[in-house]
């Protein structure tokens, strides 16, 4: 039902030398290489463009979590990589994650109709599921359904946003609320609720005032808003498990101030240097 089968002959045939690269590709499709990517995609190029993206995510990240809590299959008992996932295997996270942002990059950006991003993209997300196969955690119908929903998902959000990220937030808050209700129904790990849910919240906020947000002055400045925001990224992160530990709903207004934070870093720098970054008039 979920191709057991060629999983495992999957798992027996990649080289066991290679698993740090696996990991490493794996990785590309987690929450940390998503955010730090769609962070310096929002503070260097497009704004409104790449905020969508990430309306995108957020809102996905509920509807994963619906379908893994609904399904409640169970991940592989095989543990190639010691690593810590929720329990459910079906659909892969990983897989609508790989899907929904860099297929989600190529079509918001107009670029679907160029073959070689078009490809490189594709190579990606396949690379990107096919690693959670062979690092154990997960089986080949996991990926393959992550992969259609992600693709169905995007489909379904470009009509509803029509480019506009409030409405992407706006949805995101809309099912982040019902997944945390679910996720603490089941007894479930909240944390994945508790992203979607606070990382809505606050990208809703800071897509109300999008339109505020001042543009680049300079390269200098991008790399300064870049390095800021990078350590502000860290510092605001590293309080994840601690609030978690504290009460769940602190984890809601962690991720909430994290995403509004990235959001208004633009308007924020432009307030502490005015004019420090400007491009210098001849």
């Amino acid at each position: 039902m979920r191709l057991e089968e060629q999983s495992r002959w999957l798992w027996e045939q990649y080289p066991e030398q290679y698993l740090e690269f696996a990991l490493f590709v794996t990785d590309l499709g987690g929450v940390t290489a998503v955010m730090v990517l769609l962070a310096v995609l929002y503070w260097t190029l497009d704004r409104e463009q790449s905020a969508l993206v990430v309306s995108y995510i957020v809102a996905g990240g509920a509807v994963v979590l619906l379908l893994k809590l609904g399904f409640a299959l169970p991940r592989p008992e095989v543990e190639l990589v010691a690593r810590e996932y929720d329990q459910y295997g079906f659909p892969s996270g990983h897989a609508f994650t790989a899907t929904v942002v860099y297929g989600g990059l190529v079509q918001v950006f107009d670029r679907y109709r160029n073959p070689v991003t078009t490809a490189a993209a594709v190579v990606l997300i396949v690379a990107i599921a096919l690693s959670r196969v062979v690092i154990g955690v997960h089986y080949l119908a996991d990926v393959i359904a992550g992969v259609a929903i992600g693709v169905g998902f995007l489909l379904v959000m470009n009509r509803v946003t029509e480019g506009d990220p409030v409405r992407g937030f706006s949805v995101g808050v809309v099912l982040g609320i019902p997944a945390v209700v679910a996720a603490a129904f089941a007894g479930a790990e909240l944390s994945l609720a508790v992203v979607s849910l606070g990382s809505a919240l606050g990208g809703l906020a800071g897509a109300s005032a999008l339109d505020s947000m001042p543009s680049l002055r300079s390269r200098r400045e991008g790399v300064a808003l870049v390095a800021v925001g990078l350590v502000y990224l860290v510092a605001v992160s590293s309080l994840e498990e601690t609030l978690l530990g504290i009460h769940p709903g602190l984890g809601v207004v962690l991720f909430a101030v994290l995403v509004a934070g990235i959001m208004v870093a633009p308007w924020a720098l432009g307030q502490a240097v005015p004019d420090r970054f400007a491009v210098p008039s001849s």
